[in-house]
């Protein structure tokens, strides 16, 4: 049983790291493809 604990601990700990990793990142992806559709909109 502890062996299972301990692979949920680490898999909650390698799945913060990944998120505070990567939702930053997707963010600012999401912000660069609104500004780039509303700056097409503008340019029609």
């Amino acid at each position: 049983m502890e062996d299972i604990k301990n692979v949920t601990a680490l898999e909650e700990q390698t799945i913060k790291r990944i998120s505070s990793r990567i939702i930053p990142f997707l963010i600012i992806l999401f912000i660069m493809a609104f500004l780039d559709r509303t700056n097409i909109g503008f340019a029609a």
